[in-house]
């Protein structure tokens, strides 16, 4: 798994086709592995996807992030400026995206806050997550439940599919 990630940064353009195929086919086919399958790859290339890469390789990215995100490596977000494309995407036109989005935004919050790292629930702030966030819960786009879908992915429920939740735009 962890090739195949990193071959969705590295790899020609063959090769990262064929490694997101695969990726999806590895989510599909193993919902119980979803975790180990969301952090295969370390965060930063997971950053570095979510910032640079093709179509399919930015859904991927977020997916893992919105599943990966935790206490000790929300600071690496922080760091390497994910907030803003995880900003971004909260303003996709597909709900799902956006959902993945939102999911990844409230985990870098709660990590923030179980840290008590105000400056990183500032910096959210400032990235402007918080009006699409609002358009969100408020009936504009998807209900976000944050808890909910970890929950629902950690059990390999059917949502849990990258390839099911985020849009196929290319």
């Amino acid at each position: 798994t962890t090739l195949l990630v990193s071959l969705l940064s590295t790899g020609g353009a063959e090769a990262k086709k064929n490694a997101s195929k695969l990726l999806r086919t590895l989510v599909d086919e193993n919902p119980s592995s979803n975790d180990e399958i969301a952090t295969a790859g370390p965060i930063s290339d997971l950053i570095g996807l979510l910032k640079e890469g093709t179509a399919e390789a930015k859904r991927y990215a977020l997916w893992s992030l919105s599943l990966s995100i935790n206490e000790q490596n929300h600071k690496t977000i922080l760091e390497e400026e994910a907030v803003e494309p995880l900003v971004a995407f909260l303003l996709a036109p597909d709900p799902s995206t956006r959902q993945q989005a939102a999911a990844a935004i409230a985990k870098v919050a709660a990590a923030a806050v179980a840290m008590k790292n105000n400056k990183a629930v500032l910096e959210i702030s400032k990235k402007g997550a918080i009006q699409p966030l609002i358009h969100i819960v408020s009936g504009g786009g998807p209900r976000v439940e944050a808890d909910a879908q970890t929950e629902e992915a950690a059990q390999g429920g059917a949502g849990s599919s990258y390839s099911r939740r985020l849009s196929t735009e290319s």
